[in-house]
């Protein structure tokens, strides 16, 4: 909105912002310190939104405490005088968000690719970013793996067992009933004899869609299983597996086709699916974006055009930063 104090915010004024919020958080600091982050405040309206954004932009990614790599810049905040050591607006000045994105590299080294390595290590079959994969099983069954999945399968005697780890994928079942067919994933199980179905892992749930047949869904805690049929979901969390309702299993499983497809969704969900095709995180920095709602079609293959359609339609703004991060305001 235009009366945002949000959207008057200079890049180079939310760096400093970020430099104090660090500042702020390093042990030792004195009285002179709070008395120049006052006076800062004070100095511009912008400066309170400007914190505020920051503090947004730090509590969603996690940030640690400073690097040392940033202490030199952490303890010379631009614009910052302090008594007796005055410090010029240029001294270590970095440009746009580049303090943020060098802390935030920890965080997709310990965070994002340490997950995904210990997931990648167990799994029998995996796909990159934006890569798609299909693999056929000795007994006819099909998986088809969509984008920074990871999955490890087993078969004998008494069934065959799916394992989840990360992503999505779409399952083709041959009837076996001597051998049932189970997925298994952070949150529960799907149990089938023969169907088709997509399952997707989504911020701690398992979302179960059915094209063809039906299926059981479990709970990892127990409970009673949820029949599943065809035209229906069902979202299994760690506590419960919930009834099932009408879901299209053609918006479900569009990844196949090569489209991300949306309908009133919330910008906080659209976020986190378009990160699965990048490759990186999204993170929305102003206050109430993630409930802003989006409609339409995108082309999986195109995730960052699909990206910049959005915030066209929304009126908002992409900043694209190393390692893989892009930030919404």
């Amino acid at each position: 909105m235009a009366d945002d104090p949000a959207e008057r915010i200079p890049d180079a004024m939310l760096e400093v912002a970020v430099i104090w919020l660090m500042r702020r958080r390093e042990p030792g600091r004195d009285c002179g310190d709070e008395a120049a982050f006052r006076g800062w405040l004070q100095a511009d309206p912008r400066h309170v939104a400007a914190v505020a954004m920051a503090k947004r932009l730090w509590d969603a990614a996690a940030l640690p405490a400073a690097t040392a790599a940033a202490a030199d810049v952490v303890r010379n905040p631009p614009g910052a005088a302090r008594p007796g050591r005055p410090v010029s607006p240029s001294a270590g000045r970095l440009r746009p968000w580049a303090l943020a994105a060098a802390v935030l590299l920890l965080v997709a080294a310990g965070a994002v690719w340490g997950p995904r390595l210990r997931d990648d290590l167990r799994a029998d079959y995996r796909t990159a970013t934006g890569e798609h994969r299909t693999v056929e099983l000795a007994d006819g069954s099909r998986i088809a793996l969509n984008t920074g999945t990871a999955l490890a399968f087993d078969r004998d005697a008494a069934g065959r067992r799916a394992r989840l780890f990360r992503g999505e994928a779409f399952f083709a079942v041959t009837r076996e009933p001597a051998r049932p067919f189970r997925v298994e994933t952070p949150a529960g199980s799907v149990e089938v004899l023969g169907t088709r179905f997509n399952v997707r892992l989504a911020d701690h749930r398992t979302i179960v869609t059915v094209v063809e047949g039906r299926v059981a869904a479990l709970s990892r805690a127990g409970g009673m299983p949820q029949p599943v049929g065809a035209g229906q979901q069902s979202v299994i969390t760690a506590a419960a597996a919930s009834v099932a309702a009408e879901a299209d299993p053609d918006v479900a499983t569009a990844w196949r086709r090569g489209q991300l497809v949306f309908y009133r969704a919330k910008l906080s969900n659209v976020a986190d699916e378009l990160g699965r095709y990048l490759g990186g995180r999204i993170l929305l920095l102003t206050g109430g974006l993630g409930d802003r709602r989006i409609t339409g079609a995108f082309d999986t293959g195109r995730p960052d055009a699909a990206l910049d359609a959005i915030a066209a339609m929304l009126g908002i703004t992409v900043h694209r930063l190393p390692f893989g991060l892009r930030l919404l305001r």
